[in-house]
């Protein structure tokens, strides 16, 4: 199923003139039939799809037209998703966790299992992360991995009990336990649950606008600086080679393409750091 089909089926299954509820129960009959579950538990990180190529392509467009006003609302403009970053790597940097909860499923055309909604967590964690994560997975085509051993089958309905609305309302509503909001995507020859913080998902838009005149405003001052004790290319039209000038101090303790990643969104998002292969100060 290419993302134009996945986009039409999508259409098609929203237009239905049926409530929230008749779709979830629709959807409900069809998971058993391919021993198909929700589960919840902590799954290591390492089992997850890892790919930075995205990331460091979105940062280094960024950097080359920051000059450019983007369109905020457009996912193919780096500056959509890079201000997400900003916005959300605090709250991760602070918790080691997202308020949104985080999900995942078996992508069986790559033979990968795949975070959702993808970009701006997923290249947190990718460059931030090791060891467990709390996990809604959904195991499509009924796969069963050995990491879901330690976790538990979710049901829908309960799933929905355990929500601040009354059960009822709340299934027609889509909101489930800790006011989380569910929803499906048709994808893979069946139908993905997908779990957002309600709130969260309203906020998104102003914590972005926030994130991205953060950091434009800084790019653009003449007199921010950025020193680095290894060459970025990506810093220099604000590099200097006096630490005294510097705003931003990037000190590498054992240079990898990771940390260098993870140096360039530190810059951007303004944040102090540390850890075993990388020091990020700020004036």
């Amino acid at each position: 199923m290419t993302l134009n089909d996945i986009g039409e089926t999508l259409c098609y299954f929203n237009s239905l003139d049926i409530t929230k509820y008749q779709k979830f129960s629709l959807v409900l009959k069809h998971w058993p039939s391919l021993n198909e579950n929700l589960w919840f538990g902590k799954i290591d990180f390492s089992h997850f799809h890892n790919d930075s190529s995205q990331i460091r392509c979105l940062i280094t467009d960024l950097l080359k037209d920051y000059k450019a006003v983007p369109n905020l609302d457009d996912p193919s403009n780096p500056a959509n998703q890079i201000s997400k970053i900003c916005y959300l790597l605090p709250e991760y940097l602070k918790s080691k966790s997202f308020r949104d909860p985080f999900c995942a499923h078996y992508n069986p055309r790559i033979n990968e299992h795949i975070i959702h909604p993808g970009g701006t967590r997923q290249s947190i964690l990718n460059l931030f992360h090791k060891g467990p994560i709390e996990t809604y997975y959904f195991n499509t085509g009924g796969n069963y991995f050995e990491f879901l051993h330690g976790c538990q089958q979710v049901n829908v309905f309960e799933f929905f009990e355990q929500s601040l609305e009354e059960p009822s309302e709340a299934l027609m509503l889509g909101k489930g336990q800790a006011n989380y909001v569910m929803d499906i995507i048709p994808d893979h020859g069946t139908f993905i649950p997908h779990i957002l913080n309600s709130s969260g998902v309203s906020a998104l838009s102003t914590k972005q606008e926030e994130a991205y005149n953060n950091y434009s405003t800084k790019l653009s001052d003449p007199n921010y600086k950025v020193w680095s004790n290894h060459k970025l290319k990506e810093i220099k039209p604000w590099e200097t080679d006096e630490v005294s000038n510097a705003t931003t101090i990037i000190s590498f303790i054992k240079y990898t393409p990771a940390a260098h990643l993870r140096a360039l969104l530190l810059m951007l998002c303004g944040i102090e750091y540390s850890d075993s292969q990388l020091t990020v100060s700020h004036k």
